[in-house]
């Protein structure tokens, strides 16, 4: 699954190992049977990059926030 050539704006001004740790995220999420989507994928891709706090990106993704 290479994601970087599906969705290549996703991925714009990222470093390679910020492309690898989102690489490595979605495929565990695949592997436990979630199909890859576009708006997750830019939700955790803006998270690595440092352009989402941990709380927004949970609200985004609809997850409990956390007390860390």
């Amino acid at each position: 699954m290479n994601l970087e050539a599906r969705w290549p704006e996703i991925f714009e001004g990222m470093t390679s190992r910020q492309i690898h740790t989102v690489s490595e995220i979605v495929a565990s999420s695949w592997h436990e049977g979630r199909e890859p989507e576009r708006e997750h994928t830019a939700r955790l891709a803006a998270r690595v990059r440092g352009d989402l706090s941990k709380a927004e990106y949970r609200r985004l993704e609809g997850l409990p926030p956390t007390n860390t």
